[in-house]
């Protein structure tokens, strides 16, 4: 059902893959290899449904579910660091890593966006980001995208000096005549014709970011 990638070591790729029967496997792919690979992990215990989304950076994978948790795993050692039971009150939809991978976003369901502290797990903060599911999250070194399933495809954009910058009202345009479901950045893309938010990732969490319920 989802798919993450990273690169480890030069000319080796580390893929992740989540499915709908609760189990994340893990792949070791050479640059040069192609045909069927056999997984490196298969990672326990899983999830209590179906994989809905992944973000991995270096050797830390982050899992989101319809079980409404999140996972941590160490891909190194193979082993589950941590589960955030009831990380959101509906499916985790989406998850992105920050710039240096010190932070960790996750969308739900019921359009809400969630920060995590990638080390501790500890939580951020919080916003209703939409009205509908946010299906995809992605970032840049200054900037936050995110898709969602409303009457038309929607976007957010957060801008501000990551991890500083104030939370601001959002505005946001239609994307397509359709749900939008996925979203990719290209490498030092610095802007978007999207809605704009603006986002703080302090740990000491303000009104602004804790009012989603």
């Amino acid at each position: 059902m989802c798919l993450a990638v990273d690169s480890t070591v030069p000319g080796q790729d580390v893929v992740a893959t989540g499915s709908k029967d609760h189990y994340i496997k893990v792949f070791d792919i050479a640059g040069s290899h192609s045909g069927l690979v056999n997984p490196r992990l298969n990672l326990e215990p899983p999830h209590y449904d179906g994989i809905q989304s992944l973000a991995l950076y270096g050797d830390t994978l982050f899992s989101g579910s319809r079980d409404m948790c999140i996972k941590k795993w160490d891909l190194q050692r193979g082993e589950h660091v941590q589960s955030l039971n009831n990380a959101h009150k509906d499916w985790v939809c989406a998850l992105c890593f920050t710039p240096g991978g010190q932070i960790v976003l996750s969308g739900c369901r019921g359009g809400v966006i969630k920060m995590w502290s990638a080390e501790s797990c500890q939580l951020i903060g919080e916003l209703r980001a939409h009205a509908s599911p946010i299906n995809a999250i992605t970032t840049n070194s200054t900037c936050i995208f995110t898709a969602s399933k409303e009457t038309y495809g929607c976007g957010g954009r957060w801008s501000g000096s990551l991890p500083d910058g104030p939370l601001s009202s959002p505005s946001r345009s239609p994307l397509h005549p359709r749900p939008s479901t996925c979203l990719h950045m290209p490498p030092q893309q610095h802007d978007c014709t999207i809605g704009m938010w603006r986002v703080r990732t302090s740990y000491d969490v303000s009104p602004e970011l804790s009012d989603a319920s």
